[in-house]
């Protein structure tokens, strides 16, 4: 068996966002530890062919220490993304308009950080039929 679950939630663990290149995770939660700076701008390059065509259905990284924006390149993160918690962290900036890509995204947490202006419309589009929680 292929690890499908990668969970390191609730432990000191140090350091930056590590890139996840893999053909055979389907959730990555590192939630609640000390992770800080920014999420790095090549999330999105996941390894898969195609940029964001990987198994990864869930990404967690709820309270950490994270900083700055949001890369665009988050849209890229994976076509099989249902859900994208962000939330409890210092992250400023927009709302990236690309998360519109994520087409099958059901829940979406941004909240508790520093984020301004508006929600794209591009997550407000028909084609986003799947996203039932935004905060």
């Amino acid at each position: 068996d292929r690890l499908g679950h990668f969970d390191v939630s609730e432990n000191r663990i140090r350091g930056e966002v590590p890139i996840f290149k893999s053909p055979i995770i389907k959730i990555v939660n590192l939630s609640r530890n000390q992770l800080t700076g920014r999420i790095p701008n090549d999330i999105g390059d996941t390894g898969g062919k195609g940029g964001g065509n990987t198994p990864l259905q869930v990404f967690d990284l709820k309270y950490n220490r994270l900083s700055g924006t949001i890369p665009e390149s988050i849209g890229d993160i994976s076509t099989n993304l249902m859900k994208l918690d962000l939330s409890h962290n210092e992250l400023v900036g927009t709302i990236p308009e690309t998360l519109g890509k994520l087409l099958k995204m059901e829940s979406l947490f941004l909240s508790h950080n520093k984020l301004h202006g508006s929600i794209p419309a591009q997550l407000l589009h028909s084609d986003m039929e799947q996203l039932k929680q935004i905060f």
